[in-house]
């Protein structure tokens, strides 16, 4: 996913850059195109903001009982649980950053594509 969207954010800036004339159906057809795929994204972004919470709240209930219960598989658990919130915190960090460099550059894109 972080390939996808770094990858449509580059097609979007060589889009900006090397504006050319084109007929007014495939212009309609790749504003269109954009705005789906931005659509995509932020669908990606929201479900990646539940399951990074989700994890979080996990995470901390985790914690908690291994607290309250001083057994080996519970700690081993709460590692678990911390790395891969950790590996959820850095996806959404990266999902969340290119989509809004994405969401800045997408007005010029289709004042570019209307003009």
């Amino acid at each position: 996913m972080e390939k996808q969207i770094k990858d449509f954010y580059q097609q979007l800036v060589q889009l900006q850059d090397s504006h050319s004339a084109a007929s007014p159906a495939k212009t309609t057809l790749t504003a269109k195109i954009i705005r789906s795929r931005i659509r995509d994204f932020q669908h990606e972004r929201l479900i990646h903001l539940l399951v990074t919470l989700f994890f979080g709240l996990l995470l901390f209930l985790s914690f908690i009982f291994s607290s309250l219960n001083d057994n080996l598989i519970f700690w081993i658990l709460t590692a678990i649980v911390t790395i891969l919130e950790i590996f959820y915190i850095k996806h959404y960090f990266i999902l969340e950053n290119t989509l809004q460099k994405i969401e800045a550059i997408s007005p010029d894109i289709f004042y570019l594509l209307k003009n």
